[in-house]
């Protein structure tokens, strides 16, 4: 997305084309943040990592040890 987070999108959906949830985690950054990690995928295929943050700041990628479904 255009906020600055660490959120990719994999590959461009064709319209009308709508993603699913395949997972909802939670992680740390290094700054000790917490933040929610959602995966998106479509007709089997990822579409995308989404890395949600709580405050105003953009949120950056978690530890991957922090990572809890």
């Amino acid at each position: 997305c255009a906020c600055g987070c660490a959120s990719v999108d994999f590959r461009h959906l064709r319209p009308g084309q709508l993603p699913g949830l395949v997972a909802d985690a939670s992680g740390e950054t290094a700054t000790g943040e917490r933040v929610s990690v959602l995966v998106f995928a479509s007709e089997g295929q990822f579409t995308g990592l989404e890395i949600v943050s709580y405050t105003d700041d953009p949120a950056s990628l978690p530890i991957p040890s922090t990572i809890r479904v």
